[in-house]
């Protein structure tokens, strides 16, 4: 196992035994960055404990102005909490990819995350209304306007999901 992975596997089960509150840290930007950066790993995706999910939610949009660039959208992360039905951690990965680097400001487009929503919304009913509400938060903190993208997905996701569709 090399070094630096090995290194990473020791950060994250430091992080699942600290319990860490977004109420417990001074620094709320640098944790957000710790999060996000753990997150996006394919070893933090899975290993991270999902108790750290929402807290990133709320971190990204408490730090909403200042994370704008910070994240590094890999479609791996999506994948991975995808195949492992991992739809809570699914479901505020969605969130902050939608907050901080919403489709067609980058690399990411409707289409990357379209189907994963499709699941999501199958899977847990009330993701379509957190996620709004979520992106809504954040576009009130940042006075910017909710993407008509994610109204469009959100919408079509939440039909097809009602329509059962898999």
């Amino acid at each position: 196992m090399p070094h630096r992975t090995r290194r990473r596997s020791a950060s994250i089960e430091l992080l699942n035994c600290l319990y860490v509150t977004v109420e417990d840290t001074d620094k709320k930007l640098n944790w957000a960055n710790l999060l996000l950066d753990t997150t996006q790993s394919s070893e933090g995706a899975q290993r991270l404990s999902h108790w750290y999910c929402e807290p990133l939610v709320e971190l990204v949009i408490s730090e909403a102005p200042w994370l704008r660039g910070d994240l590094a959208y890999s479609p791996q992360t999506t994948i991975l909490l995808t195949e492992a039905q991992e739809w809570s951690k699914l479901e505020c990965w969605m969130g902050t990819v939608w907050m901080v680097r919403p489709p067609g400001t980058g690399a990411i487009t409707e289409e990357d995350l379209g189907y994963p929503m499709l699941l999501l919304f199958h899977r847990r009913s009330g993701a379509a209304r957190k996620l709004k509400q979520w992106v809504e938060q954040r576009s009130q903190k940042c006075g910017e306007d909710i993407p008509e993208s994610f109204q469009e997905i959100c919408k079509h996701a939440h039909e097809a999901a009602q329509r059962d569709v898999p």
